[in-house]
């Protein structure tokens, strides 16, 4: 296995996504991703603890919206 900690070459994926027209960069970095625009110098820097603390916001705010759901369909069925 890789470890990332001593990882000499760097890992750049090239996402899916475009913003203005260009492609996003994400760049594995120890302390978490650089993404950038391609073409562009300017990077946004995001720790792994943040990106673990959004995944887990929108994954709460998914279980709310089913349990919302499911709520309101049982009261549209009992009527």
């Amino acid at each position: 296995m890789t470890d990332l900690l001593t990882r000499k070459t760097r890992l750049s994926i090239k996402t899916p996504y475009t913003a203005r027209g260009r492609e996003i960069i994400a760049e594995v970095q120890t302390w978490g991703l650089e993404l950038r625009e391609k073409g562009r110098r300017f990077r946004m820097p995001i720790s792994w603890g943040a990106i673990y603390h959004r995944a887990a916001e929108i994954a709460a705010d998914k279980a709310q919206a089913e349990r919302i759901a499911k709520r309101k369909a049982r009261k549209g069925g009992a009527s």
